[in-house]
Parts: structure tokens; C-alpha cells; sequence
């Protein structure tokens, strides 16, 4: 007789607790783990406020190295926020090598199975200005956000 169980918890390190315990009443396997993110617009403020201060630093950086002015007003160009899920980062590997097992006692031979090794591959972080928390230690869920601003040059101030 199989049987769902659907248990929630905010605390990640209560799910090794939880794997101990259902492994003494012969479960064995987790079927799917759900991560829900209870303030999206937070981590999106987060962002933002990171995302405008690289702006400003390099805007000024920018304006130094090429002694323009730029006039007061800018516009928004892209925005773009989205998050990636753990699951998404779920990579398997199979290896190439067939194992052949050889039962002396009666001459036989047959392949072993090969086992797919499943394991978590987090984003990699080149080409990001910023990575805030960029040590991952265990699969969690992560948010992007590419903001993009056009500033205008005064070309009476050359």
C-alpha cells in the first residue's frame, strides 16, 4: 500500500529531522520539495536598491572617463525580474562505462545497472554585476533582476 504524505515547514534543516523519522517507518523517497517565498516584492526592493547603487558608481565612472555631463533626467530602458527555481537546477549524470559482473561459481555474465546521479547546479554568476549570498550550500531559490537605465548627455556641456 503506498501513501502520500504532504508535510509543510519553513525551517530547511527540518527536513533532514523529517528524512530520519520517515526512514524508520520505511520511507525512502521524496517525491518533490515545493519552495514558496512568502515576500517577493522584498527581495524585488532588495534588488532594485543593489542594482541602483552599481548604476550610480558606474555612471560616475562612465562620466570621468569620458567628461561628458549628463543631464538630470534618465528613463528606465529594461527591467526584467524573475526567479529560478531549485528544481530547474537539477542536473543527471550517467556514466559511459558499462560494468560487467562475472558469477564465477557458473560462468555468467551480466551488465549492471548504471546508476544516474542526480546533483544541484546553481546559476553561474559570471557576467552579474552583484550576487547577493553567492554561497550556495544548499539548493534554494534564487531571483534576477537586469536593470537597465538610458541617461541623456547634455551636448551644450561638451
Amino acid at each position: 500500500q503506498k501513501k502520500n504524505v504532504i508535510i509543510q515547514f519553513k525551517n530547511i534543516s527540518d527536513l533532514d529531522k523529517m528524512i530520519v523519522i520517515a526512514s524508520n517507518y520505511g520511507i525512502y523517497d521524496i517525491a518533490k520539495v515545493d519552495y514558496n517565498v512568502a515576500d517577493v516584492n522584498k527581495i524585488y526592493l532588495q534588488l532594485f536598491q543593489a542594482a541602483m547603487d552599481i548604476i550610480n558608481s558606474k555612471k560616475k565612472l562612465y562620466t570621468m572617463a569620458t567628461n561628458v555631463q549628463l543631464l538630470p533626467s534618465s528613463e528606465i530602458y529594461s527591467d526584467s525580474y524573475y526567479s529560478i527555481s531549485p528544481s530547474q537546477q537539477y542536473k543527471s549524470y550517467s556514466p559511459n562505462v558499462s560494468t560487467v559482473f562475472q558469477d564465477n561459481d557458473y560462468g555468467k555474465r551480466k551488465n549492471l545497472q548504471k546508476n544516474t546521479t542526480y546533483y544541484y547546479d546553481k546559476i553561474n554568476y559570471s557576467g552579474f554585476d552583484k550576487v547577493i549570498n553567492p554561497i550556495v550550500i544548499e539548493p534554494a531559490v534564487e531571483f534576477v533582476l537586469n536593470l537597465q537605465l538610458k541617461f541623456y548627455i547634455d551636448k551644450e556641456k561638451k
